[in-house]
């Protein structure tokens, strides 16, 4: 899933700065191989828990750390004291899903 959300971030938000990602042929052309980690990252995790809503919170956690440290990396945005509350808050979402049986 983590690998998944920095696709996705490179197909969406990178062509914005980096200006040789901005055509339509690696936009496009990123679909398949995003749809394909989803479904293998959906999987293996249903594999391990068996249910669908620990899926669904964990894919929408990892998208919100992940999207926060490649906006950081790429575009220098500071992560302020909101942004830490929120990437707390999904550390929690993870760990509840991970370890609550």
């Amino acid at each position: 899933m983590i690998i998944g959300q920095a696709m996705v971030f490179m197909q969406i938000y990178a062509p914005l700065k980096i200006e040789a990602l901005d055509n339509n042929w690696f936009k496009y052309g990123m679909a398949i191989p995003i749809s394909f980690v989803f479904i293998e990252g959906i999987r293996l995790f249903l594999d391990g828990t068996e249910t669908n809503w620990g899926s669904r919170f964990m894919l929408f956690t990892t998208g919100t750390i992940i999207f926060a440290i490649m906006n950081h990396q790429i575009f220098g945005e500071t992560i302020n004291l909101k942004t830490i509350t929120c990437l707390g808050l999904c550390l929690m979402i993870i760990l509840i899903q991970m370890y609550w049986k």
